[in-house]
Parts: structure tokens; C-alpha cells; sequence
């Protein structure tokens, strides 16, 4: 375990730091994920432990915390309208897709539906699996496979069109160990509170909702050192990574003729969705462009904290997005499945 723990630290802060000679968009996260990647590949196995995935999830969810402020509530009732927009879109998605992997790529119903879903790969699978069964391998190498393209593709198409310069920072700046332990001190009260209501994802939206209200009332006004930040971005991109364990390249390659053209269609139709967001309420197209594309929660908005862009704006409709896949899966399977039993009858 100790041998597999410092062959995953060094290969992952040796990606970082060639992502940053190179000047790849977000080195310390898209470095460890393609080098996590590849070791992932090559059949190197590990599994984070629960608590310090648990501690990372907290320490980001703190972070974006601390990008909330008293304007958060108002926010909240003027961006309701792209909220709408996006609930619309995540259905649409998953009507689209799903008939897309239905009719041209042989998945059964169930998995053309669980595959569809924009986000939440395990939640979607934990509950289908409570409902019926669904081709396991089809459904994670699909979402994993969207889930690289996004997370690769989108963090250079931003720095496009944004002002962004990687920020390496290796001297801890502003630090108040007072201040850092009462903050994180309520986050980890907030995330097993959290984890008790069973709230979804509770190690960081019980952070995100008690930091959130902190700074947002004005009793801290305190600035987190980025150093801790780009640690969990490290940390982050090597947990993308190991999730390609057991999967071969081939297998991904070969899945490559099923996802392209099912990652095209969810792009053009986010992006139309971004273009009518804008039109109607105008919000600022990439921010609406980071909050629309789907991706992992801590994923997204950590390329939101790291391009420190809209952040609380990126934050709220991917909270958005999660309650929504949340609530509309049981309803959603328990139709598919019914219809796909009686059809089969």
C-alpha cells in the first residue's frame, strides 16, 4: 500500500508540474488525470481511502464557500430562470441521447437512459441497480468517456476566451490557523450533519451551505491561500484518473465510436442552451457554458474555483444539476424498467 501510495503522489505531482512547463490550462488538475490515467491503463490499482477522500471533498467545498456573498439570495431569484432552462436541458438530454444509444448503438433501454444522464454516473447507477439491471460496463465507460472529453476539452476552450494565467504558488500566503480551524472546524460539523439528513454528496455541500453562510453574512471575510487549493485540484485529478482502473485502452478506444457523436449532440445542444440562457436573462455565455456542461460536481466546479470565474454562479447551477438527476432517476427508471418489462412479455 505505502509503495502504491508514493508511485501515485510522485507520478501525480510530476504530471502537475510538466502540465505547467507546458502550459496546459489547470496543470494541477489536468496533469494528475492524464498521468493517473495512463498508470490506470497500464494496470496499476488503488483505492483513496474513504477519509481522505472525505477530507479532500471538505476542503474544496470550503472553498467554494468562500466565493458566496450577501448577494448570494438575490442572486439566487434572478438566475432562476437559467435554472428553469437547465432542468429543461437535462431532460432533453436524456430523452436525445437516450434514443441515440438506443437505435444506433444496441444498448437495452435502461442503460441507453442510465447513460444519458448528464452527470451522476454512480448516483444514477446506485439507484437503477435498486430497480433493475442495467449493463454496468456500458454505462460507467460512457459516462467516464464523456467525463474525459469534458474535463480535457472544455478547460482550453475557456482559456480561450478568459483572461487565465496558471497560478503555481508554493509559499503559504495570509495564513490564520485561527481562522482556517473555525471555518473547517464548522464544514466538517455541517458535512456529517449532512451525511445524517442524507443529503446527497454531503462532504461537500454540507461545507459548501455552512461556509456559504458564513461569508454570505459577513462573520468571516477571510482569504484561503491558494496553496491548499491546488492541492485538492492534484488530489482531484488523480481520483479522475484511477477511475479508469480495470478498463483497458482498447476498451476506451473502442467505445470511442459510441460516445464521440453522443458527446457532439450534448455540446450543440448545451450549447444552444448557453446562446438562449444568454439571449433571455443575459448571464455571461462562458460562465452558462461552465454550469451547463455536464460533468462530475467537484470536477466542474473545481475548473470554476481554479479560473476563478462566476464561481458561485458555476457553483449553484451545478448544485442545481445534482438535485435535479436526483429526483428525476427514480421516477425515470422505474418507467423504463416497467415499460422495458412488458414489452419483453
Amino acid at each position: 500500500m505505502l509503495k502504491k501510495t508514493l508511485i501515485l503522489v510522485l507520478v501525480s505531482t510530476i504530471s502537475a508540474f510538466l502540465a505547467y512547463l507546458i502550459n496546459l490550462p489547470l496543470p494541477f488538475f489536468l496533469g494528475p488525470v492524464f498521468g493517473v490515467m495512463i498508470l490506470a491503463f497500464n494496470g496499476f490499482e488503488f483505492k483513496f481511502p474513504p477519509y481522505f477522500w472525505d477530507l479532500t471533498r471538505i476542503i474544496v467545498g470550503t472553498y467554494l464557500g468562500t466565493k458566496l456573498n450577501d448577494q448570494i439570495l438575490s442572486n439566487l431569484i434572478i438566475w432562476s430562470g437559467s435554472f428553469i432552462l437547465q432542468i429543461v436541458l437535462i431532460i432533453l438530454s436524456i430523452l436525445i441521447l437516450s434514443i441515440y444509444f438506443k437505435k444506433f448503438c444496441n444498448y437495452d433501454l435502461p442503460t441507453s437512459v442510465s447513460s444519458s444522464t448528464p452527470g451522476g454516473a454512480t448516483t444514477v447507477f446506485l439507484i437503477s441497480q435498486d430497480m433493475g439491471n442495467i449493463n454496468v460496463p456500458k454505462h460507467f465507460i460512457t459516462h467516464l468517456t464523456r467525463i474525459f472529453f469534458v474535463l480535457t476539452v472544455l478547460p482550453f476552450v475557456v482559456r480561450h476566451f478568459i483572461d487565465y494565467e496558471p497560478n503555481i504558488v508554493l509559499e503559504i500566503q495570509s495564513f490564520d490557523i485561527f481562522q482556517i480551524l473555525k471555518i473547517f472546524f464548522f464544514s466538517v460539523i455541517a458535512a456529517y450533519i449532512a451525511k445524517i439528513l442524507k443529503i446527497p454528496a454531503p462532504f461537500f455541500l454540507g461545507p459548501v451551505l455552512s461556509t456559504g453562510f458564513i461569508y454570505s453574512s459577513g462573520l468571516s471575510t477571510y482569504t484561503f491561500p491558494d496553496f491548499g487549493l491546488n492541492i485538492c485540484l492534484v488530489i482531484i485529478g488523480a481520483y479522475i484518473g484511477l477511475r479508469f482502473q480495470n478498463y483497458k485502452i482498447s476498451d476506451f478506444v473502442k467505445n470511442l465510436k459510441y460516445t464521440f457523436l453522443s458527446i457532439l449532440i450534448l455540446f450543440l445542444i448545451t450549447i444552444l442552451f448557453c446562446y438562449l440562457s444568454h439571449l433571455l436573462f443575459g448571464h455571461d455565455f462562458i460562465a452558462l457554458f461552465l454550469s451547463y456542461t455536464p460533468g462530475g460536481i467537484y470536477e466542474m466546479t473545481g475548473i470554476a474555483i481554479a479560473f476563478d470565474y462566476k464561481v458561485d454562479f458555476v457553483v449553484t447551477h451545478h448544485i442545481v444539476r445534482l438535485f435535479t438527476i436526483i429526483l428525476l432517476t427514480p421516477v425515470m427508471m422505474k418507467f423504463v424498467f416497467k415499460f422495458e418489462k412488458k414489452h419483453k412479455l
